[in-house]
């Protein structure tokens, strides 16, 4: 099961207090009343299950409630891996998942505190093994960690560490680096930092006179690029880390089905912006949760659409776009009028005799939203184009839907 968590804003100035929007925690630690989402896919990228929560609940304190209502209603069965960031990566977590016989894929920091144990393996070049081109290596080793068993005793448990460096990442990494230092230094020279330097991460007000050592007290703080932290940031670029309590996945299974987490994310954002789950305009409870449900529910049909579709796969935009193509009318009684499905014609791009960019009377081929729908109906045992018939033949064609669920691919 892959398990995230996502906030949703709401537009409004002050929370309620002992309703679901609330001030709190959030990645952009911002102060607005928000509403935190779990949710829950299975390997096929399909919704298991989702469940809401106050703005102010921690990351960590989502995981368990969650696993206990997908087992207490009998929606996976026998051992479950849980695939989660590292925002769901806590000792308690760990425990709970051991103790009752499932598993855990988490990602785990190596920065600071918690990734310090890590660091004499991290830098250590003779540990890696890397590939032809030097632009991925990677390390793989078995480690000890202390927990606690069903009764609060302590127990000695094993798990697979995975670390492993990408160059493609550490271009990445220093890409955005380079962008927060810009706006430092931007920041720095029209004296922007006065009004907030607490989030320029690269500025550093020194309480002390460096040549003196003088204690500033009644002076303006010294403001300066703070090298030292650019350059122990820089140390851990292109840098990962995985943890697994499966002692039998190697580093390619590792990797793969914690890249499947880019699902769940996918996920979010269709939801949101697609499938328009934000902004919300209801303000009780029961209204907020339902209108996350009814988001949740397309969002399984769409997938369901999708997985019935098999290796001819289409995006979600396009399923949608295909539904909303999808005009009928009722002319007179009893007579449904299905109209035409169809999208806009593609032309050829050319460049006239001038180098300017043109376009010819040439189409590059079959109309796209015509053989997406006829792919969707398909998939939902649905075959009603253009046409032109009684109430009673549509309802019969519509009472024929379903998606018939083939073997999983990822079985």
């Amino acid at each position: 099961m892959y398990l995230d968590i996502t906030n949703t804003y709401f537009e409004k100035d002050f929370a309620t207090e002992g309703r679901l929007p609330q001030k709190g925690v959030s990645k952009g630690h911002k102060t607005e009343p928000i509403v935190q989402q779990g949710l829950l896919l299975d390997s096929n990228g399909i919704p298991l299950f989702h469940e809401c929560f106050p703005g102010n609940t921690s990351n960590s304190l989502m995981l368990q409630p969650m696993v206990e209502k997908v087992k207490s209603h009998k929606m996976a069965k026998g051992k479950t891996i849980v695939v989660a960031d590292k925002g769901l990566n806590s000792v308690p977590n760990i425990n709970y998942l051991c103790n009752q016989g499932d598993g855990y894929l988490f990602s785990q920091v190596l920065r600071g505190k918690k990734g310090v144990r890590y660091h004499h393996r991290l830098f250590d070049e003779s540990l890696y093994t890397v590939n032809k081109d030097g632009t991925y290596k990677w390390q793989l080793f078995e480690e000890e960690f202390s927990g606690r068993d069903k009764d609060g005793k302590k127990t000695t448990r094993k798990r697979k560490v995975l670390i492993y460096w990408d160059a493609a990442d550490a271009k990445v990494a220093r890409k955005k680096r380079e962008e927060k230092i810009k706006r430092a230094e931007k920041s720095l020279n029209n004296k922007a930092y006065t009004l907030d330097h607490s989030k320029q991460k690269y500025i550093k007000a020194e309480v002390a006179d460096t040549k003196t050592g003088e204690i500033l007290h009644e002076t303006v703080d010294l403001l300066s690029i703070d090298q030292e932290k650019i350059d122990e940031d820089a140390k851990f670029d292109g840098y990962f880390c995985l943890i697994t309590s499966e002692l039998d996945y190697d580093e390619k299974k590792m990797r793969a089905v914690y890249h499947t987490l880019w699902m769940i994310e996918n996920t979010f954002r269709t939801e949101k912006t697609d499938l328009e789950m934000r902004p919300v305009y209801v303000s009780t409870d029961d209204h907020i949760r339902a209108h996350f449900m009814i988001g949740h529910l397309a969002t399984l049909i769409t997938r369901l659409i999708q997985f019935s579709i098999g290796k001819l796969e289409i995006s979600p935009e396009r399923i949608q776009r295909v539904l909303q193509s999808c005009i009928l009318d009722v002319p007179s009684s009893g007579i449904v009028h299905i109209h035409e499905i169809s999208g806009k014609l593609e032309f050829e791009s050319i460049c006239n005799d001038k180098g300017v960019l043109a376009y010819s009377t040439q189409e590059t081929g079959e109309d796209e939203v015509y053989q997406d729908f006829k792919l969707v109906g398909k998939a939902i045992n649905l075959s009603l184009e253009k046409a032109y018939i009684r109430k009673e033949e549509f309802v019969r064609r519509i009472q024929k839907v379903a998606i018939p669920l083939q073997k999983s691919r990822h079985a």
